[in-house]
């Protein structure tokens, strides 16, 4: 049940990171995309491990309110980790 949750998921980013590539390709102008390869096992990777974590939070959780509590946290903290635009002091 837990794998089938995460393939779903997995089924329904992809229309989406396709939606984005032809977005970025045509009204953009992007040339380059890189390793597209590269890229599936990012996608593959990130979905697996956030559809994973998401899945671990709602089954300590009680109610969906404390999941959406507990998220945010998790996401608060993650995003203040993550270092982006200079956050923890480093100059671009």
């Amino acid at each position: 049940m837990l794998a089938s949750s995460i393939v779903a998921n997995y089924l329904l980013i992809l229309p989406t990171i396709i939606i984005e590539l032809l977005l970025a390709k045509f009204i953009f102008h992007v040339n380059e995309f890189g390793d597209l390869f590269s890229l599936f096992i990012m996608v593959t990777v990130g979905v697996i491990s956030f559809g994973s974590m998401g899945l671990v939070i709602a089954s300590v959780t009680n109610t969906m309110q404390e999941t959406q509590v507990l998220n945010q946290l998790i996401w608060f903290a993650l995003i203040f980790l993550s270092g982006r635009n200079g956050s923890l002091g480093r100059t671009p």
